[in-house]
């Protein structure tokens, strides 16, 4: 009985350090805002943000309940459509990124799982990850495969992109914009 115990409580000692790392890394990034923008009083305009969802609204391959769960599924509707060259591409970008730029992305992909997770996004997320996968596969195959690495990171960006959108309500403004920009061609 005991060691079962151990045994639980030691298997939950990752997820709570996961946890305490997002909480931490939150407090001190909404600490650091409030701060720049005391100095810089910028407040963004949505005009900034780099918009990825077409004017109207079309046809979604991919069906969704809220907007932002929409919001996500026309990204990647969006990017069904594109070429795996275009996929490629961005794969490539991410991967000849500086350490520091990688770095910050790194934190920004952390604080999206901790505001998922927090926010009990899971399932939409899972239906996010899944429609990435399946966007992946729709796309039409017009050049030679390239390495794993490359296609993984593409994916990987374009993923990133949508639950970024999805967690827009929540996400900070820097999070959004370093993650949503990842996939602008």
């Amino acid at each position: 009985m005991l060691t079962s115990s151990l045994l639980i409580t030691a298997a939950g000692i990752p997820a709570v350090l996961v946890a305490t790392g997002v909480i931490g890394a939150l407090g001190s990034r909404r600490q650091l805002n409030a701060t720049s923008h005391a100095i810089m009083s910028r407040v963004p305009t949505p005009d900034a943000i780099p918009m990825l969802i077409p004017e109207q609204e079309p046809q979604s391959v991919f069906e969704a309940e809220d907007d932002s769960t929409r919001a996500a599924m026309l990204i990647l509707d969006e990017w069904s459509a594109r070429p795996r060259s275009e996929w490629h591409a961005i794969g490539a970008r991410m991967l000849s990124t500086s350490r520091v730029d990688a770095g910050a992305v790194t934190a920004s992909q952390l604080i999206l799982e901790g505001v998922l997770a927090h926010h009990d996004l899971t399932l939409e997320a899972w239906m996010v990850r899944d429609a990435a996968d399946t966007a992946w596969h729709l796309a039409a195959q017009d050049d030679a495969p390239t390495s794993t690495a490359i296609e993984l990171a593409a994916r990987r960006s374009v993923t990133n992109a949508a639950l970024a959108m999805l967690a827009r309500g929540w996400l900070p403004i820097e999070d959004f914009e370093r993650l949503s920009a990842r996939i602008a061609l």
